[in-house]
């Protein structure tokens, strides 16, 4: 089976090398998670803004009852 692999052109990594790549892959996923939140986050602000900024909108703090 390594001779296939071999063949392939595929290298098995170490565990050395293994290690930092995941690391350094998992850091990049969640840096591009955290900017998308980011962008999220503002928009619903703006959007929260903009509604409280409207006649007839509901107070700050208001909530639903629900029943039980």
């Amino acid at each position: 089976m390594s001779e296939n692999i071999e063949e392939a052109g595929i290298r098995i990594l170490t565990e050395g090398e293994l290690i930092p790549r995941v690391v350094e892959k998992h850091r990049r996923f969640l840096e591009e998670y955290r900017k998308e939140f980011e962008e999220l986050e503002s928009k619903l602000n703006r959007f929260e803004e903009d509604t409280k900024k409207m006649p007839g909108s509901p107070e700050p703090g208001w909530q639903s009852e629900k029943k039980s």
